[in-house]
């Protein structure tokens, strides 16, 4: 695993740029690992597995819908396909739910400590709101997103000279179509 440095130059890790200390870490992170919505996740899936829920299938449970939560996260952020961020970010909010509904089962139960579930509550309220917003602006971009010219291409819906089949000439008999897509 990756030493970082948050202070002090001379460790592994740090590098001193106009008189300050900088991580390289920092500097390796893909742009979404610099977001709330992915830090909020991955404490939220620490906290769920730190949180040693006694009954071994609510544990498993709890930490798989975590886990669930924060990969799906980790797989629609950085994904440019408006309709497959919104499946990654749908799936990732359902399996929020799961992981907070998993940990009050156990609190309510008294497997795991009231203040373990406290604090997995309070770290999904925050992810939830990310959540929400990120997926209903990719359903917004997606139903708003005509189908890219490759895509039109491969469908058959391309004006380009010799792109159809049945004409010999590569004129289309009928007007283009602009196709979006829609989620219903």
């Amino acid at each position: 695993m990756a030493r970082v440095c948050r202070r002090g130059a001379g460790k592994v890790g740090a590098r001193r740029v106009g008189g300050g200390v900088v991580s390289l870490f920092n500097e390796m992170l893909f742009p979404f690992q610099t977001l709330d919505a992915y830090r909020v996740a991955r404490e939220l899936a620490w906290r769920v597995h730190a949180a040693k829920i006694r009954d071994r299938e609510l544990r498993d449970q709890a930490t798989r819908a975590s886990k669930s939560c924060f990969l799906c996260l980790c797989e629609g952020l950085p994904n440019d396909g408006a309709a497959l961020r919104h499946k990654y970010f749908v799936e990732a909010r359902n399996s929020l739910a799961e992981t907070v509904g998993a940990l009050d089962l156990a609190a309510a139960i008294g497997v795991v400590r009231q203040e373990d579930a406290d604090a997995v509550q309070h770290l999904g309220s925050r992810l939830r709101r990310h959540a929400h917003r990120v997926a209903a602006l990719s359903l917004r971009e997606h139903t708003a997103t005509a189908v890219p010219a490759t895509a039109a291409a491969a469908l058959g819906l391309s004006n380009e000279p010799r792109q159809h089949r049945d004409d010999a000439i590569g004129q289309k008999s009928n007007p283009p179509r602009v196709l979006r897509a829609r989620i219903s």
